[in-house]
């Protein structure tokens, strides 16, 4: 059996799932995926108590070979059913063993308070190289910047570093 080189997933609505769109590959498999994008899908997570629902998840088990080669994730929308409130431990998009990746225009509200979600669950990476982040945000507007490690380190958000560039010359 080989493995996808390339993988799409677009245009799909995700409803009350616990974990939305999951790839998740073993580290012990000498599988790749070459490029992978995820686009345009609507992520509707669950609001139950004692849940931890992720909206994208890409696993590669810590791999220190980069098992996502490319990856794009665009203009997708995660939430909870109806708007509501859903469980403080939600994440929005969370990448693993992923050698470059583009996360732009999402729209994430996650958590006990969806128009405000925490930082640090809206776009995690950890085992990750070279990830760019353009314009996420929630609906109040509030901009979602990848993080990772511990203590917890922000990636900076390329609109963001180019308006302060703009703003300083």
């Amino acid at each position: 059996m080989r493995p996808a080189k390339d993988l799409l997933v677009r245009e799909n609505h995700f409803y009350n799932c616990l974990e939305g769109c999951v790839i998740d590959l073993d580290d012990a498999d000498p599988w790749t995926i070459g490029r992978v994008l995820l686009q345009e899908n609507i992520i509707e997570l669950p609001t139950g108590g004692g849940l931890s629902p992720v909206g994208i998840r890409l696993d590669g088990d810590g791999a220190s070979a980069r098992l996502f080669k490319q990856v794009v994730i665009r203009n997708n929308q995660i939430r909870h059913l109806d708007a509501a409130a859903g469980a403080a431990a939600t994440i929005g998009i969370s990448l693993d063993s992923t050698e470059a990746a583009i996360v732009e225009e999402n729209l994430i509200n996650i958590g006990s308070t969806p128009n405000t979600p925490d930082i640090s669950k809206a776009i995690q990476r950890t085992s990750s190289v070279a990830i760019k982040t353009f314009n996420n945000q929630s609906t109040n507007g509030k901009f979602l910047p990848s993080t990772y490690g511990s203590p917890m380190r922000q990636d900076p958000d390329m609109i963001t570093e180019a308006e302060n560039w703009l703003l300083t010359a």
